[in-house]
């Protein structure tokens, strides 16, 4: 191996030495031409002195005039057949080098121009050379950075596109990068985006040969805001299929419903009348029931009971007009100050009954004394009853739990955070980036239309409000509805 290595460098060695004289020659064609007329010259002279003093020899003025004849007589033949060849070479080695010059700054310009992130890898997957846009895409500061970016330590190589690479194979791909949650990926110090949505292209660099591979060269596009768009356009087509539906569905509910909330003043009425009725005949029978419950219990009962279903009647007339104002352009909703603790309260007892029957425990803990906030008490109650809801029906294990809790934030001091929170199945990474879409539902065909989730995002954001989810799979999730002070 060492003496290949030698012969190599000597052949290197030699190829240097011949192109320096070469450009030695090429700064003055005429002292290539002066320096063998010169040693024609004195090597000829040199001769003849030599003969004209062995015996019988002609002068030294003889030899002189033989050796200025041989210069001249062999001008021509220098000239054409040594010169000219020569000089020729000169200029096409001098093009050549140019020429080369040229396409190497063009090359250079091209990879550093290059939307693309381009990366040269050698053939154990260390990084050689990275340009400008590899730096932008992954939001570093330097070369030094990308060094860590180790090609087939990268999670996006799995072993089957580790075969390809190595054979020598084209291969193209997208997958994700998380930045901040992936080991291999921690060394990176970038101001951008955790999650990055790339295009990759990986290819042989320099193949001459099927089975001679000198490096790898990897492409990569951010698609990420690409990804974002088509999001948004699937985003956009289910909301305009969501406003066909609606359509429909308002006025299914609206025709029942009305005929519902037509009526409850007329029984209201119609019970304003009985009542002094009962009244009178309870006086002469005291010990009078109805439906097993004493008089005075069942006319508070009866009386709460028309109350609960107007109250239904009015919520039932919110949703619809809730879910038309999702799929038109947003209206400007008035902010009003409100006291946060009767809202949760009547949140509270719209579901606890549900509640009640598919957890073990359900605890509510809201200070006594909360501070006035500027937000919208039907949104905040109908985002509430959703959150409650969805994490009575997540849980489906022994010693289940909801909680709702409200607390001030830490970091964010003048916000208010109301937590439900549940030890149900819990939300993978994947389903957590859907929930708040339009139709994505995660529970048994019938019992969920994908929309609960997706309001009340759209409603809480109406109102400068925000919902945060942390979940783990088996473990439960808890949902924070943060209101601004």
């Amino acid at each position: 191996m060492k003496k290949n290595e030698n012969i190599h460098l000597t052949q290197e060695h030699r190829r240097l030495i011949y192109n320096k004289m070469i450009i030695f020659f090429s700064n003055s064609p005429l002292r290539l031409l002066l320096l063998i007329m010169c040693a024609v010259f004195v090597g000829e002279t040199t001769v003849m002195i030599i003969l004209a003093y062995l015996p019988d020899s002609p002068m030294w003025t003889e030899a002189l005039f033989d050796s200025t004849m041989l210069v001249v007589l062999l001008f021509p033949v220098l000239f054409f057949l040594v010169y000219q060849p020569f000089v020729q070479r000169i200029e096409y080695l001098k093009k050549a080098e140019n020429t080369a010059r040229k396409s190497q700054e063009r090359f250079k310009q091209i990879f550093e121009g290059s939307p693309l992130g381009i990366a040269a890898y050698d053939t154990q997957g260390n990084l050689l050379k990275n340009n400008k846009s590899c730096l932008d895409i992954f939001g570093l500061g330097s070369d030094d950075d990308m060094k860590c970016l180790q090609l087939f330590d990268l999670p996006i190589i799995s072993d089957d596109i580790e075969r390809k690479i190595r054979k020598g194979q084209v291969v193209r791909f997208e997958d994700t990068l998380d930045f901040k949650n992936d080991e291999n990926l921690k060394c990176f110090k970038s101001d951008k985006s955790a999650v990055l949505n790339l295009d990759f292209i990986i290819s042989p660099l320099d193949k001459d040969q099927p089975d001679s591979l000198s490096g790898y060269l990897m492409q990569i596009h951010d698609i990420t805001e690409k990804k974002v768009l088509e999001r948004q356009l699937m985003q956009s087509e289910k909301l305009a299929s969501l406003g066909f539906l609606i359509s429909g569905v308002a006025h299914e509910l609206n025709n029942p419903n009305n005929f519902i909330s037509f009526n409850i003043p007329i029984l209201r009425d119609y019970m304003n009348e009985i009542i002094p009725m009962l009244d009178d005949y309870k006086k002469d029978h005291h010990d009078v029931e109805i439906c097993g419950m004493p008089y005075n219990e069942f006319k508070k009962d009866i009386l709460k009971l028309v109350s609960n279903i107007e109250h239904g009647s009015r919520r039932i007339n919110l949703i619809v007009t809730r879910l038309k104002e999702f799929v038109r352009s947003q209206r400007k909703i008035d902010l009003i100050d409100i006291d946060l603790s009767p809202v949760i309260s009547k949140a509270v007892s719209i579901c606890r009954r549900q509640i009640d029957s598919l957890v073990q425990s359900f605890t509510v803990d809201v200070p006594q004394k909360l501070p006035t906030i500027k937000t919208d008490p039907r949104i905040v109650e109908q985002v509430l009853v959703n959150l409650l809801i969805n994490a009575a029906q997540s849980v489906d294990k022994e010693n289940s739990w909801v909680k709702l809790t409200v607390k001030f934030g830490e970091s964010l001091p003048r916000h208010l955070i109301v937590e439900v929170s549940d030890n149900g199945s819990g939300i993978d990474e994947g389903t957590k980036k859907k929930i708040f879409d339009p139709f994505f539902t995660t529970k048994s065909p019938g019992k969920g239309t994908g929309l609960g989730l997706s309001i009340s995002h759209n409603l809480t954001e109406q109102i400068g409000a925000r919902i945060e989810v942390i979940s783990r799979p088996k473990e439960g999730s808890t949902f924070s509805l943060i209101l601004n002070e």
